[in-house]
């Protein structure tokens, strides 16, 4: 075999696994469990009652959690006698909202949440 080519074969890993050893390690969470707490207990005290829970949003069904029939009658009047809220997460969310930025949904909750 030709020196150059065992040279060139030997180099290419090498060299591939120096740049992955010195990359740099990324964090193991982006938050703390006392802040991702403090997140899910807001949620489920505002967006949570409408979107419910598992960010699934409403179809009208009945046993739907929580019962639209336990929010104060603002959030039954904003959810209406259809009982749909669209989800925060899942396909349809990601097809809708998926090309989007944050700022844009953000704009949108404040123009169509009371």
């Amino acid at each position: 075999m030709n020196y150059k080519a065992i040279l060139l074969l030997s180099a290419i890993p090498g060299s591939a696994l120096f740049v992955l050893m010195g990359q740099q390690s990324t964090p193991s969470a982006v938050f703390t469990s006392d802040q991702a707490e403090a997140g899910r207990i807001a949620y489920e005290n505002t967006c949570g009652k409408c979107h419910t829970p598992r960010l699934l949003g409403r179809n009208g069904d009945p046993g739907e959690l929580p019962p639209i029939s336990s929010l104060s009658q603002a959030y039954q009047k904003f959810i209406g006698p259809r009982g749909w809220v669209p989800p925060l997460a899942g396909p349809a969310f990601m097809s809708r909202w998926g090309s989007k930025t944050a700022a844009q949904l953000i704009a949108r909750f404040k123009e169509t949440i009371p």
